[in-house]
C-alpha cells in the first residue's frame, strides 16, 4: 500500500504506471545481452556508450520472458536463492568482497589471502543457516519464517544469479528475519543434542 503513492505519481507524470519498469528493463537487458547490441531491439553501441538505458521500450515482462526460455527463467531465479542464502551466509572472511562471492565467480586467486578460521566459520555459519532454513519448513510456529526469506528476495533472485545487482543493497532488509530463523535453528539443534539424563 505504501507503495500506491508512487504508481499513481507515475501514471499522472508520464501516463503510464509501469514507467519506470522500462527503464529496469531496458538496462538489464543491454547490461545482460551486450554481444546483442547493433542488433535489433537493442540500441547501438553509440548509443549504448551515452546511455546503458539507451534503446527501444522493452516492458519487463518481455525482457523475462521474450529474452528468457521459461527453463532459464526458473533455473536462475532458484540459483539466485541459493547463492543469496550463501552471501549472506558465508561472509566471515578478511576479504573486502565476501568469501562466496570468489567462490561463485570462481576467483581462486582471491581465496589464498582468506585464513583457515574465516573458512572454517564461514562454513559453520552456512551450515547453520541451511539446516535453520529447512527446520524452520517443519516449525509449527515459525513455517512462515523462512517463506518470507524467500518471498523478501523473489524480485531479485533472478537477477542477482546473472550479477546485474549489487548483494547487500536488495537483500538487507530480510537479515533481521534470517537472524531470527538462524536462532530458532540454533535452538532446536542444541535441544536435539541435548543428552537426556536417567529418569
Amino acid at each position: 500500500m505504501l507503495f500506491v503513492p508512487h504508481l499513481i505519481g507515475m501514471q499522472v507524470r508520464h501516463g503510464d504506471w509501469r514507467w519506470p519498469g522500462y527503464g529496469y528493463a531496458r538496462w538489464n537487458a543491454n547490461m545482460e545481452f551486450p554481444e546483442r547490441l547493433n542488433t535489433p531491439g537493442f540500441p547501438t553501441t553509440e548509443e549504448f556508450e551515452s546511455s546503458p538505458y539507451a534503446g527501444p521500450r522493452i516492458t519487463y515482462r518481455e525482457y523475462m520472458f521474450g529474452l528468457h526460455t521459461a527453463w532459464q527463467v526458473i533455473r536462475y531465479q532458484i540459483l539466485g536463492w541459493i547463492e543469496m542464502l550463501g552471501y549472506q551466509s558465508l561472509s566471515s572472511s578478511r576479504l573486502i568482497e565476501p568469501l562466496m562471492i570468489h567462490l561463485v565467480n570462481k576467483n581462486f586467486n582471491g581465496l589464498f589471502h582468506v585464513t583457515g578460521f574465516s573458512i572454517f566459520l564461514s562454513v559453520i555459519v552456512g551450515a547453520v543457516a541451511c539446516f535453520s532454513f529447512f527446520r524452520g519448513l517443519a516449525d509449527k510456529e515459525l513455517w512462515w519464517a523462512p517463506w518470507m526469506l524467500l518471498w523478501g528476495t523473489f524480485y531479485v533472485a533472478f537477477l542477482y544469479h546473472i550479477r546485474l545487482v549489487e548483494p547487500f543493497r536488495h537483500t538487507a532488509h530480510i537479515y533481521p528475519l534470517l537472524v531470527l530463523v538462524c536462532i530458532a535453528g540454533i535452538r532446536r539443534l542444541i535441544d536435539r543434542l541435548k543428552i537426556k539424563g536417567p529418569t
